[in-house]
């Protein structure tokens, strides 16, 4: 497994002891060569025409294909999350994310866990205070992160009240506020909106 620390080790214990005295960064740079250029990286490496074919162990055990070995990735959790996009007058609500973790202290449209129906986001708003005018669905989004993938249901809301979001208008939304790649789907759908 090469993300081991004790494999690198032995690896660089290795390579020390055929590193030349001179000419340590041409023969590094040989090295980097075969390894772009004849033991291609996500294909079958081309031995027949590699300059260390005979020294190579992989080819002689017929181990190729199972080189370098890596640690199995993990599988990507998937959260399923309500989106909100809430219109006041010319202003719409984000709010920031906590200072730790996914996307931390990046600013979103609010989102709780869960899918929920048009009747469950008209209860879940009129109890965070606010008057809620319209609600109606406008679409799904899906974003992939390397450990998370967010399955995303969004909608648009007219309101009256804070809620205690922070309102702000599309321009700001640019130019003020950062919305991560994520909430790409949704700023678009405002973009629209308002144009």
């Amino acid at each position: 497994d090469i993300s081991k620390q004790s494999v690198r080790r032995e690896v660089w214990r290795q390579l020390k002891e055929i590193y030349p005295e001179t000419g340590a960064g041409d023969f590094t740079q040989a090295l980097m060569e075969l390894g772009a250029i004849r033991c291609v990286p996500n294909g079958a490496p081309l031995c027949d025409t590699c300059p260390a074919k005979e020294l190579c162990q992989a080819r002689l055990h017929g181990t190729w294909q199972s080189l370098p070995q890596k640690p199995p990735q993990k599988e990507r959790r998937v959260e399923n999350r309500t989106v909100f996009l809430l219109k006041n007058g010319e202003r719409w609500a984000i709010e920031k994310r906590p200072d730790t973790g996914l996307l931390a202290s990046l600013w979103e449209f609010p989102a709780i866990e869960g899918h929920l129906s048009k009747k469950d986001v008209h209860a879940y708003l009129e109890s965070l205070g606010l008057t809620v005018h319209t609600v109606s669905p406008c679409g799904s989004a899906k974003h992939i992160f390397s450990h998370v993938e967010w399955h995303m249901k969004g909608y648009f809301c007219g309101v009256e009240g804070d809620g205690a979001f922070t309102w702000a208008t599309p321009s700001e939304m640019e130019d003020t506020y950062t919305l991560p790649s994520a909430m790409r789907f949704y700023k678009n759908i405002i973009k629209k909106h308002t144009s």
